[in-house]
C-alpha cells in the first residue's frame, strides 16, 4: 500500500496533519497579505505553487522508487510465486498425478470456491479424494467438477492424460450420471405420492431441480470429453501416418542414395578399368615399339656385317 500525500507530508516534517487543525488555512485576500508581509520582494501567487510543485515532484519520485523496487522484486521471486491455475483438469494432467497437489473446488450451491488437497485416487470409480481445509473429505469426479489447481508461475502440467484416460473418464461421467438420474426419479416417485408435508415437498423439488441440472452436467461433460478424445484420436492417427509417410519418405531417400553411391561406384570401377586398360596399353605398345627398334638395330647391324663380308670378299678377288 501506498501512503497517501498527507502521510508523506507528516513522515517528512511530521506537522503537516498539526498545523492543519491549529492553524487553519488562510483564504483570499489574507492569504496574500501574510505572503506579501513575510516575502515582500516576491509575489504572493507565485511562491506558495512553486512550493507545491515541488512537493509533488518529490512525492513522485517516492512513488517511482517503490513502484521500481516492487517490480524488481516481483522479476526476482515471480517463478516461485503460487498461481491459481484456470485449467480444465482432465484434459491436462494423467488422473494419477493429481494426487498430493493444493486444489480449489467450486461449489455451485454455495457459490464459493473452498481449498483442500487431493489424497488419493480410486481407479475403479475414477474418483479423487478432497481434503478440505476445515477437515472435511469428500470423493469428486475431476471431469465433472469445476476445478483450479495450484502451481508456480510457468508451471506445464505433465504427465499429460491419455486417450484411454479421457474414455475412462467420459465412462465414469456416464455412469454418475445414471446414477443421478436414478436419485431423480426415486424423488419423482416420492413427491407424486405426496406423502410429505407443502415445505419438504418443496425442498424435494428443489432437490429434485439439482439432480437435474446435475444429470445434465455430467451427460454434457461426458460427450465433450468423448469429442475430445475422439479429435485427440484422430491427431493421433495423423501423426501417425504423417510419422509414416516421413519413415517412407527417408527410407526412399535411404534407397536412392544407396543406389546412387552404387552407381558412383560402379562408374568409377568402370573407370579404373578403363585407365587399367590404356596403362595395359599403352605399355604393350612401348614394349612393341621398343621391340621393334632392337628388331631394326638388329637388322642393320647384320647388314653392316653382311656388308663388311662382301667387301673383304672383293678385296681377296681383286688382290
Amino acid at each position: 500500500e501506498m501512503p497517501s500525500s498527507a502521510e508523506q507530508e507528516k513522515g517528512r516534517g511530521g506537522q503537516a496533519d498539526v498545523d492543519t487543525e491549529q492553524n487553519p488555512p488562510l483564504q483570499g485576500e489574507q492569504q496574500a497579505l501574510v505572503v506579501a508581509e513575510q516575502k515582500p520582494l516576491v509575489a504572493a501567487e507565485q511562491k506558495p505553487q512553486v512550493v507545491v510543485e515541488q512537493k509533488a515532484v518529490v512525492g513522485a519520485d517516492e512513488v517511482g522508487q517503490q513502484l521500481q523496487a516492487a517490480f524488481a522484486h516481483f522479476v526476482r521471486h515471480k517463478a516461485t510465486f503460487q498461481q491459481w491455475h484456470d485449467h480444465d483438469l482432465v484434459f491436462k494432467l494423467a488422473p494419477e498425478a493429481l494426487v498430493g497437489r493444493q486444489v480449489r473446488v467450486l461449489w455451485v450451491g454455495d457459490d464459493a470456491w473452498f481449498m483442500g488437497n487431493v489424497t488419493a485416487y480410486d481407479p475403479e470409480t475414477g474418483k479423487h479424494k478432497v481434503a478440505y481445509m476445515d477437515g472435511d473429505e469428500e470423493w469428486l469426479l475431476v471431469a465433472g467438477e469445476e476445478m483450479r489447481i495450484a502451481g508456480h508461475a510457468g508451471e506445464r502440467l505433465k504427465p499429460s492424460p491419455s486417450i484411454a484416460d479421457l474414455r475412462t473418464a467420459a465412462s465414469h461421467l456416464r455412469k454418475e450420471a445414471k446414477l443421478v438420474s436414478e436419485k431423480l426419479a426415486a424423488l419423482s416417485n416420492v413427491a407424486e405420492k405426496g406423502e410429505h408435508a407443502a415445505a419438504e415437498q418443496r425442498e424435494t423439488s428443489e432437490d429434485a431441480d439439482d439432480l437435474q441440472t446435475r444429470a445434465w452436467h455430467l451427460d454434457v461433460r461426458a460427450s465433450l470429453v468423448e469429442a475430445v478424445a475422439t479429435v485427440w484420436e484422430e491427431k493421433q492417427q495423423q501423426q501417425q501416418e504423417l510419422q509414416q509417410r516421413e519413415q517412407e519418405r527417408q527410407r526412399q531417400q535411404q534407397r536412392e542414395t544407396e543406389e546412387r553411391v552404387r552407381i558412383e561406384k560402379e562408374e568409377e570401377a568402370r573407370r579404373a578399368e578403363e585407365e587399367e586398360l590404356k596403362q595395359r596399353r599403352k605399355e604393350q605398345e612401348e614394349k612393341a615399339r621398343l621391340e621393334e627398334q632392337e628388331r631394326r638395330a638388329r637388322a642393320e647391324e647384320e647388314q653392316r656385317r653382311v656388308e663388311q663380308q662382301q667387301q673383304k670378299q672383293q678385296q681377296k678377288q681383286q688382290q
